[in-house]
């Protein structure tokens, strides 16, 4: 008998403004996908809390907001290829690279750091989605931007209709 995948969907994030967006999408994903499942959805205040969940884990799906500096692009979607955040949304080219701009981190480590640190400890999954939910307002006691609010039920119907098309 086959043994279904063990996915781990974590969103990424904190209280201030678009930040929130990582915890949003898996508020969201937590009430779409059914209880007992072989999905588990966590929220996460730093990309190092990933650390502690990876085990046994085949495929993980992570969600972050990024800082755009006031250029509002879509909801970007990468796979962790070689160490690199490689970008796979429809309205990019294929292949491009995270640039160093969107790998900054107001968390600390770097979502891409955890990820090299899973693969040196043996944690990292076979395999690695990263959403990426662009955003503008990060300070402190600030309020999300209605750009980062639209593409938190976009991001959250994307991941279901992917994990349903992979795991149907």
């Amino acid at each position: 008998m086959n043994t279904p995948e063990k996915i781990l969907i974590v969103g990424v994030g904190s209280a201030h403004g678009d930040d929130q967006a990582g915890w949003l999408v898996a508020d969201e994903l937590a009430r779409r996908i059914p209880n007992g499942s072989f999905i588990s959805v966590r929220k996460a205040g730093v990309p190092l809390d990933l650390l502690d969940w990876l085990e046994n884990v085949n495929v993980l799906h992570l969600i972050d907001a990024y800082d755009v500096a006031g250029c509002l692009e879509n909801l970007r979607r990468f796979r962790w290829l070689n160490g690199q955040m490689i970008c796979h949304s429809h309205n990019a080219p294929e292949d491009l690279l995270l640039n160093q701009q969107t790998a900054r981190s107001s968390h600390g480590f770097s979502v891409p750091d955890v990820l090299r640190l899973a693969e040196k400890t043996g944690l990292l999954p076979e395999r690695i989605v990263i959403w990426a939910i662009p955003g503008i307002n990060f300070q402190p006691r600030s309020r999300m931007s209605e750009q980062c609010l639209n593409n938190i039920g976009k991001a959250a119907t994307e991941i279901v209709a992917e994990l349903s098309v992979a795991y149907a």
